[in-house]
């Protein structure tokens, strides 16, 4: 009976030892927990946003883990055939605090706005994606124009901006 005590105790303090273990581990360099305030049916939601022209774009995005990635594309001829070529890195992490905060941020100048499509030489954009409620949503405007339809698209793209690392800007 003493033995068969002892083995369970041995057993859960194990078990509680290897807990702390993963649970530490997973907070320190694993992927980060989808925020609290996305629900169940919004889990792949992203929001994109970027400025691109015929050739080039440069956008970033941030996913419901509060992941921020950044992607470039340029695009050339070489002999006689058009060639793309795409790079993608994650740039940081916001808070979960901060990505809650941003998503009704964004959803709301969405839903004020309304409608805006204005493309230029080279435009910028704002998007919403949600493949699990089927939900694409799409702001562009030309940004040599400052309009009195894109000034609230405008101030939020400047504000996601401001969550980019600098030197994720200047590479």
């Amino acid at each position: 009976m003493q033995n068969s005590n002892c083995r369970f105790y041995t057993i859960a303090a194990l078990t509680a030892i290897l807990a702390v273990c993963f649970s530490g581990c997973k907070g320190l360099g694993g992927t980060p927990e989808i925020a609290g305030c996305v629900k169940e049916n919004q889990k792949a939601l992203v929001i994109v946003w970027g400025t691109e022209d015929s050739t080039d774009a440069e956008l970033f995005s941030v996913n419901t883990r509060g992941e921020l990635f950044k992607t470039v594309r340029k695009t050339h001829m070489m002999n006689g055939k058009i060639m793309q070529h795409t790079d993608s890195a994650k740039v940081g992490v916001i808070s979960h605090e901060q990505y809650c905060a941003l998503v009704s941020s964004v959803q709301s100048v969405f839903l004020k706005t309304q409608a805006l499509n204005s493309t230029g030489e080279r435009w910028r954009y704002i998007d919403i994606v949600n493949p699990g409620t089927s939900v694409y949503l799409r702001a562009v405007w030309n940004p040599a124009l400052s309009t009195f339809q894109s000034r609230d698209m405008r101030s939020q793209y400047d504000e996601l901006m401001e969550l980019i690392p600098k030197e994720a800007l200047e590479e």
